[in-house]
């Protein structure tokens, strides 16, 4: 009975073993692995994060790339020595909508000259040209610490609804070579490229630098200028007296066409004036004045710029044929220092090798002036000059330059040198006006004489500007000058 109980409950266990499938081994497909991240990407523009993946099989994660707002300088940019360029900068929005950026250039100020002037007013030198930032606000300043040039621009658009930047070239900067080569152009690292969006919120973005590449050309050429800061403007004062009382309503008038009129206490004030020299005039019917005129130098502030009236009194005479009598004409000379006897009166930039006073050669007293390398073994790309500024009045009557020049070299030719000597007459931005001598190439080694008449001049501020250009090749080129005047009668 035990043992037929036994065998019952051996089979039992038997069959329920059979009908249970969990007892037996099942192959079954594994799921796919969930797929691990193998990068996040930030949804709003910045820099790109990369986590590691899990422990599991190695998956390689794709490369992940963002390009950004970019300003960009070419590199190697063609510009001829002395000749004006205009170096683009150009902006790519890589499809973002930027409604305002700001960014600076730096610049060496002995390799490149930048001319400030802003003859039309608009608030922007005339050597900043406008591509696609036309149309939109934009802000500009200059500012040179040492020989160091800095151009910082701001380009928004301020009205709303915003409008974004388009792509291309943003501007232009005209800018004058002063030497040969590869000359840098970078963007400022102290003050980096920013870029905002139409909500006005930071986008990162970035500056290409690039640069001008210079070689010797010939054409028309500028003379190099060293500017200061953006120039500010100054102010001329005075009063117009007759016998020690106050004269009013005198006119006083400026070549450039301002003017201004004395008022009831005899004072005159003539403002905003860039820096230069201006010929003051005054007139009033029925008066001469004492002096004539004034020419005012600016800066520094002109004060005390002061006039005699002198009322011209009539005299009854009886008719009588008229006779010839001597010419009364009245002659100045405006060249101060023609000499160059002492320091004063001319501009010597500092150049890689600048002009000089020397004792030999000289054609009269104890000085002359040199441009240009006296010594082979210094010879270099430089532009050794020297100039003065003076203006030609309205009423001029005769305007007679007179010099005298030495020219030296060891070139053969001009057609085999880009050596040059020459004289010039400048306007205030250093642009040529008219090339009296040269540029030429001489070697007469001695004195000869030069007179020219200025008179297509008068009302106009000038530079008397002489030059000597080296190109480091070769021989050295020499030019001395000596007794310079400027009559002017009127």
């Amino acid at each position: 009975m035990r043992w037929r109980s036994l065998v019952s409950l051996i089979t039992l266990l038997a069959v329920v073993a059979a009908g249970c499938s969990f007892w037996q081994p099942v192959a079954t497909t594994a799921p796919p692995p969930t797929p691990r991240p193998t990068s996040v990407v930030s949804p709003y523009p910045g820099p790109i994060s990369v986590q590691a993946s899990p422990p599991g099989p190695e998956i390689q994660p794709k490369a992940v790339t963002e390009i950004y707002p970019t300003v960009t300088i070419p590199q190697n940019y063609p510009a001829g020595l002395y000749r004006e360029v205009s170096l683009p900068v150009n902006y790519a929005s890589n499809s973002f909508s930027i409604r305002s950026m700001t960014f600076s250039l730096v610049f060496d100020t002995n390799r490149l000259t930048f001319i400030s002037n802003d003859n039309n007013q608009d608030g922007l030198p005339d050597s900043v040209l406008l591509g696609t930032a036309a149309g939109f606000a934009v802000q500009f300043r200059y500012e040179t610490q040492g020989s160091t040039g800095l151009l910082y621009f701001g380009v928004s658009d301020l009205i709303s609804p915003f409008k974004p930047i388009p792509s291309g070239v943003l501007l232009s900067v005209k800018l004058i070579p002063r030497s040969t080569g590869s000359i840098p152009v970078p963007f400022s690292t102290n003050d980096q490229p920013a870029f905002y969006d139409l909500q006005g919120q930071p986008i990162p973005g970035q500056g290409v630098s690039g640069s001008l590449l210079v070689t010797a050309t010939s054409g028309k050429a500028y003379l190099p200028v060293i500017f200061n800061k953006y120039p500010p403007t100054y102010a001329i004062r005075g009063r117009v007296t007759e016998n020690g009382q106050a004269k009013d309503s005198v006119l006083l008038q400026i070549q450039t066409g301002q003017l201004a009129w004395s008022d009831a206490y005899g004072y005159f004030l003539l403002q905003n004036l860039s820096p230069g020299v201006y010929s003051l005039l005054p007139s009033a019917a029925g008066y001469t004045f004492s002096p004539p005129s004034r020419i005012i130098s600016l800066p520094p502030e002109s004060n005390n710029q002061d006039f005699f009236a002198l009322k011209i009194v009539p005299t009854a005479t009886s008719p009588r044929p008229p006779t010839p009598t001597p010419s009364q004409e009245r002659c100045e000379e405006r060249i101060f220092n023609g000499g160059f006897e002492t320091n004063g009166g001319w501009v010597i930039p500092n150049t890689s090798y600048p002009a000089g006073f020397v004792a030999q050669p000289v054609f009269q007293g104890a000085r002359a002036m040199r441009t240009g390398i006296p010594n082979s073994w210094e010879n270099r790309i430089s532009s050794s000059w020297f100039y003065q500024e003076f203006v030609i009045p309205f009423n001029a009557r005769s305007v007679v330059l007179k010099l005298h020049i030495y020219n030296q070299t060891g070139e053969g030719s001009i057609s085999t040198s880009s050596d040059r000597q020459s004289v010039r007459l400048l306007n205030q931005s250093n642009q040529v006006i008219a090339n009296l001598i040269g540029p030429n190439l001489g070697n007469q080694r001695y004195w000869m004489f030069y007179q020219f008449d200025l008179r297509n001049f008068t009302g106009q501020a000038l530079r008397l500007a002489f030059e000597t250009y080296n190109d480091g090749i070769g021989s050295i080129t020499l030019m001395f000058v000596d007794n310079v005047s400027l009559m002017i009668c009127y």
